[in-house]
C-alpha cells in the first residue's frame, strides 16, 4: 500500500494539466483546409497539405489516396497462410503423463 503523503488527496486530481494537445495532426488540418476559403498565413505542412487537397479536387489519385488513407486510415488487407503438415509429430500417440515422464516430470503433478 502507498504511503499516505504520496497518495491523491480527495477532490484533487491525479493529472491536473489534463492531456498534452498535438502540435500536428494532419487529419485535423485537412479538415480545416477543405472548410475554410482563402490564403491566410500558414505553416508549410498547411501548405503542403493544401497542394495535396487541390490536387485531389483536381482528380489526382494519389493525392485523393493520400487524403482518403490520413482521414479514414488505410484499409485493412486480410491475409491467409496455407500450410500442409509434411511430417507427424514423433509425439503423437503419446499421453500426457507418458510425456511428463519422459520429461522427467512428476506424471500427475500436485497441485500446491
Amino acid at each position: 500500500m502507498p504511503r499516505e503523503d504520496t497518495q491523491f488527496k480527495p477532490g484533487q486530481s491525479g493529472n491536473p494539466a489534463g492531456r498534452p494537445k498535438k502540435d500536428f495532426c494532419i487529419p485535423d488540418i485537412l479538415r480545416k483546409i477543405s472548410d475554410e476559403d482563402g490564403n491566410k498565413d500558414m505553416t508549410k505542412l498547411e501548405a503542403v497539405l493544401r497542394v495535396a487537397y487541390q490536387k485531389a479536387a483536381q482528380g489526382d489519385l494519389r493525392a485523393i489516396q493520400f487524403i482518403a488513407e490520413r482521414l479514414e486510415g488505410k484499409p485493412h488487407q486480410s491475409t491467409s497462410v496455407k500450410a500442409e503438415v509434411v511430417q507427424e509429430s514423433p509425439l503423437k500417440g503419446f499421453s500426457t503423463d507418458e510425456l511428463r515422464t519422459m520429461a522427467g516430470l512428476d506424471p500427475k503433478p500436485s497441485d500446491t
